[in-house]
């Protein structure tokens, strides 16, 4: 039980005395930090709640085959999580090594890109075009993934299909239709299994999806298991929190991420984290643009930074796509921060974590929305209109580096 989990001993004996003395909660939140195995537990959990026997993890009782293969009608992932980077180290270490656990994991993967996708869950939230290409690459997909033999055109093809499906997520918020769905789904009976709902970025749910997740958390159902997946538990509402067990997972120790990287993809290496393996070979993820971005801003927004290092910084940035990652990354730090400020106002018992930047703290709420447009502008034209990337890092925040220098900020 619980055999393919590394590291998490503590959550693991917990787990597992709660499952034997079957007094498991109905619903949990697992938070921590990113690529701490939270959904690896998660789905784990899942799998051993309907097992047919002892929840072995080598069990092929057909509940436990059709889990691991991620054909089990009595799961519901609700994610937007972007997958394409795990599995582009799955198919670099097939390519390589023509082991065929390596094809399990990439039919793994890919199925998990699309179960969010179903069409219950996704009938109201996307456009019919965007409906209609998934329904194309799903089926494109399965044609591809019960070959017997993956060619390497096949695994690039997988690759593109990923990185397309993955374009259609605006934010990572959970839709509010797709909790609609969800909810839908939960009251159909099915006696014979224990239903598993997984949702990601919990603690970034918009009130709307909160009020709708904490109307089913407070309706429980025996055999219904919800497993909320949060990387700050103080951003979830207490209504929820209070109805919920809560296991924190701590940061993987070297030693463990090791394991994790030798079993999972063969890597011998040392990596610090299992993100800083998997984002490495990408100079524009975010594990990768991050350090890059907090140096810029602080360029920005510490006054003893006077103009000319701000200028001698941004001149090295000539490449269009590298500085539309800044812009994207910034965008995504500007939501955040405007989220947290509106969870602040709208929850009176709201505990929340420090801002991404802490220099966000002085622009007034107004300006940050102006400045998240401006943000978003310039990512959406500097490809459409071929614009001089250096030029476009200039225009945004030479402006913002005045009202620093001047004290408007």
């Amino acid at each position: 039980m619980f055999g393919s989990i590394i590291g998490h001993d503590k959550i693991i004996r917990l787990l597992k005395n709660d499952v034997i003395k079957k007094s498991l909660n109905n619903s949990m939140i697992f938070h921590g930090s990113r690529s701490t195995g939270k959904l690896s537990t998660a789905f784990e959990l899942g799998r051993i709640l309907n097992c047919k026997y002892n929840g072995d993890s080598e069990c092929q009782c057909s509940n436990c085959t059709r889990y691991k293969t991620v054909d089990f009608e009595g799961l519901i992932f609700l994610s937007r999580r972007n997958f394409y980077y795990n599995l582009y180290e799955y198919a670099n270490a097939y390519k390589i090594s023509k082991e065929p656990k390596f094809v399990n994991f990439i039919t793994r993967i890919i199925k998990l890109t699309f179960l969010p996708l179903q069409d219950f869950l996704i009938k109201d939230c996307l456009s019919e075009p965007e409906k209609k290409m998934i329904a194309e690459q799903s089926e494109k997909t399965m044609k591809i993934i019960y070959k017997n033999e993956l060619s390497n055109p096949d695994i690039d093809d997988l690759l593109e299909i990923v990185s397309e499906i993955s374009g259609i997520y605006k934010k990572t918020n959970i839709p509010v239709d797709s909790l609609r769905g969800m909810l839908d789904w939960t009251y159909i009976s099915q006696p014979d299994i224990n239903k598993i709902v997984i949702i990601d970025h919990v603690d970034m749910l918009e009130e709307s999806s909160r009020n709708i997740l904490l109307k089913r958390l407070e309706e429980p159902s025996p055999n219904l298991f919800f497993i909320l997946l949060a990387e700050n538990k103080n951003r979830i509402i207490e209504t929820i929190r209070s109805r919920c067990r809560c296991y924190f997972f701590n940061r993987l120790s070297t030693d463990s991420v090791m394991d994790i990287l030798n079993q999972n993809f063969c890597e011998k290496n040392i990596y610090t984290s299992v993100d800083s393996f998997i984002m490495r070979s990408d100079a524009k993820s975010k594990e990768n643009i991050y350090p890059i971005v907090i140096k810029l801003l602080n360029f920005v927004f510490q006054k003893e930074h006077k103009f000319p290092e701000l200028n001698s910084f941004i001149q090295g940035f000539k490449d269009r796509k590298y500085v539309k990652a800044i812009l994207l990354e910034i965008g995504s730090m500007l939501e955040r921060e405007i989220k947290i400020r509106e969870m602040e106002n709208a929850m009176s018992d709201f505990s929340g974590p420090e801002p991404d930047f802490k220099y966000f703290r002085q622009i007034s709420y107004f300006d940050m929305q102006n400045l998240l447009s401006l943000v978003k502008d310039k990512s959406n034209k500097i490809d459409r209109f071929g614009l001089n990337p250096t030029l476009v890092l200039e225009g945004v925040f030479y402006p913002l580096k005045a009202m620093v220098q001047n004290d408007q900020i």
